[in-house]
């Protein structure tokens, strides 16, 4: 509790400037005009239905069942939210012409999540986007919320352990579990969140998730320092590292949900000379195997032979960490573009143009590329 009051302090002068920083300014009742303004930019980018401004809309629902019936802003603010909840486009089956991207698994997520907490709050308005009642918008997003759970606590993550990702999927994990009025829901959400935790403990060394991923950028490689996955560790088990990540860091902070696992806090650490090793499998039917080895010394993982010999996208398929510094580690990976600044998928450093086939044998991985001129 002592971590969490020093992270909500922390975030709230330090945290990046989206909504969640708004939301710990706003339990802290510190800095509220800044706050405000802080609330406002995300206001236009909920309005304007910017790509991501779900995620946005996902915070901002949580802020207001938890401040609207409290004396801090005024009711100015609180109307223009109202209306611009009662505006947004909760899927694409709904009326509208925006940049809004609705298909990959944590928009979607967040998404059914938006779509239920605004029917919730708003149960006899009509919503513009979909001319229909909060009460029908309920209804349509238990189904989606519910088709969703059943999917991923059978699949897992189909973006596989992404310190990019799954901090936005915990972003509708701890608003469903915290807000949402259907029991069966809210309990599949504590075990989303539950599964999430084991496999952010089990794939971490020293407080840093390092591991193969489903879907990665240059920023989340480079930058380990600052995912928000070692500030999660560091929150929950005090090894990690603080940093400016916010999204799934102040839900946490400000949830009822606890992560009761006595074997977490060694495997998040792991101190021991003996090999750990272990394999999972995620995504549809397990389409990836993941290995992994970790000593109190090092981690490598890799992906067993993830669709080999073909095109890639955003995946990172082997890696290792070595020691404590983060920044000590490897990931070899066949370049999808010639440039080191380039901002295709995949790029230079996120992704592979084309797969190696990977076998990995204890704490050892074997990779072999076949790569054709064309790509070389």
């Amino acid at each position: 509790h002592e971590r969490k009051d020093l992270v909500l302090k922390f975030i709230a002068e330090h945290g990046e400037l989206i909504m969640q920083k708004a939301f710990a300014m706003t339990e802290l009742e510190e800095n509220l005009d800044e706050a405000e303004k802080i609330i406002r930019r995300e206001l236009v980018k909920i309005k304007g239905k910017y790509d991501c401004a779900d995620f946005s809309l996902a915070a901002l629902l949580s802020m207001w069942i938890e401040y609207r019936d409290k004396s801090i802003y005024s009711e100015e603010l609180w109307n223009d939210i109202k209306d611009i909840i009662l505006d947004f486009r909760f899927w694409c089956d709904e009326l509208g012409n925006d940049v809004m991207w609705f298909f990959s698994e944590n928009h979607a997520l967040i998404f059914y999540t938006c779509q239920l907490l605004s029917g919730q709050l708003f149960k006899e308005d009509r919503f513009k986007r979909s001319c229909k009642t909060g009460a029908e918008q309920i209804e349509i997003a238990k189904e989606r919320i519910s088709d969703w759970f059943d999917y991923f606590l059978e699949n897992g993550f189909s973006e596989w352990n992404s310190t990019t990702y799954i901090p936005i999927d915990m972003i509708a994990f701890f608003a469903v579990y915290d807000y949402a009025d259907d029991e069966e829901i809210k309990e599949n959400a504590k075990k989303a969140l539950d599964y999430t935790f084991d496999l952010l403990t089990i794939n971490s060394h020293h407080g840093q998730m390092a591991t193969t991923s489903g879907r990665t950028y240059d920023k989340s490689l480079k930058r380990v320092r600052g995912n928000e996955v070692a500030f999660l560790n560091w929150i929950l088990f005090g090894v990690g590292y603080m940093n400016q990540s916010t999204r799934a860091s102040v839900p946490l902070i400000l949830s009822d949900y606890e992560y009761a696992n006595e074997k977490a806090p060694d495997l998040v650490s792991y101190t021991s000379q003996e090999k750990l090793i272990y394999q999972t499998t995620q995504g549809n039917d397990g389409e990836v195997t993941l290995n992994s080895c970790k000593t109190n010394d090092y981690m490598l993982s890799s992906s067993n032979d993830y669709k080999k010999y073909q095109p890639g996208y955003q995946e990172n398929v082997v890696h290792a960490l070595i020691g404590r510094n983060p920044e000590a580690q490897i990931f070899i990976n066949h370049p999808g573009e010639n440039s080191p600044i380039g901002f295709q998928r995949p790029s230079y450093w996120a992704g592979n143009g084309v797969f190696p086939s990977i076998k990995q044998y204890k704490n050892i991985a074997f990779m072999h590329f076949d790569v054709d001129e064309g790509h070389l």
